[in-house]
């Protein structure tokens, strides 16, 4: 029960103090694999070594090569022991071999598999990060473009949303914020005075 329970508690603490940490899912797995070599070690069957299984569609998720070959080699490193430590002991030999031998290919060709999949999905992912943070940049500027245009109406304040979306990013950094909620209080910033456009200039110049 300590091999499957602390690595699940470990995992939730780190969740807890950064549940934004990059490197969490590298707790995640390894933890797994901690439980799953322990069960490989201590099972009296051949069928232990498909508990890796379920973890390899989640690993996918997180489209990390690296990852999923790390895994891959410590995954198969665990069998060859178990394998050995099987032979020496006398439970596992040239004619009960089968099951052994299909184990181990289907190890290696779930990893393969899986490293191929996670590399497209990672690439297939950057391509729609790429997309985003176009619509994103399009939208800055439109944005920009109708600050000044609220601004140009108003000679008196000329540049004043852009000072105001400044100071309310600095503000935002220097409130601990994220830079997802700065940039969005920035962009707040540069459309707070939107109303004006709706106002005559007979009551905006108005002395």
């Amino acid at each position: 029960m300590a091999f499957w329970c602390i690595p699940v508690i470990l995992c939730n603490l780190w969740y807890r103090r950064d549940a934004n940490s990059n490197k969490l899912c590298y707790g995640i797995v390894y933890g797994y694999l901690i439980s799953y070599t322990f069960t490989l070690m201590t099972a009296h069957s051949y069928l232990a070594y498909v508990y890796i299984f379920p973890l390899l569609s989640v690993v996918i998720l997180y489209h990390d090569g690296n990852l999923v070959a790390q895994l891959g080699i410590a995954t198969i490193l665990v069998n060859i022991v178990y394998i050995i430590r099987a032979a020496f002991s006398g439970l596992l030999t040239v004619s009960n071999s089968n099951l052994t031998e299909i184990q181990v290919a289907s190890l290696v060709t779930s990893f393969i598999g899986c490293y191929l999949a996670s590399r497209l999905f990672d690439e297939l992912y950057q391509k729609h990060l790429a997309s985003v943070k176009h619509i994103q940049q399009v939208s800055l500027e439109t944005i920009g473009v109708i600050a000044n245009t609220v601004d140009a109406k108003d000679s008196y304040t000329e540049g004043h949303s852009r000072r105001v979306a400044a100071y309310s990013y600095a503000l935002a950094k220097k409130l601990g914020m994220s830079e997802e909620e700065a940039q969005n209080i920035k962009t707040i910033g540069l459309l707070h005075d939107i109303g004006k456009i709706g106002i005559p200039d007979s009551v905006l110049h108005k002395p």
